[in-house]
């Protein structure tokens, strides 16, 4: 396994695989009330690029902003999404 993932990370090179994405793609929904669909994994497959997509689709200009609240509210989750 790897000890900490970075932002830069992608999602399928640590190890995602179908049925891990749909339990993360219903955490972000819960967690951002943003709805992502799988391709956007395949297409942005990164945390820093996937918070990219959220902040341009919900009009944000900061890109840091979605990556700030998806941390904020997983650090307040006791459940982990484990690769």
């Amino acid at each position: 396994g790897v000890d900490r993932v970075g932002i830069t990370d992608n999602f399928f090179r640590l190890g995602g695989h179908s049925i891990l994405l749909v339990k993360l793609l219903a955490k972000v929904k819960k967690l951002l009330d943003h709805k992502l669909m799988m391709r956007d994994f395949f297409e942005f497959g990164t945390i820093q690029l996937l918070a990219e997509k959220i902040n341009k689709q919900s009009g944000l200009s900061e890109t840091n902003i979605a990556f700030a609240q998806v941390t904020t509210k997983l650090d307040e989750q006791t459940e982990e999404i484990v690769l």
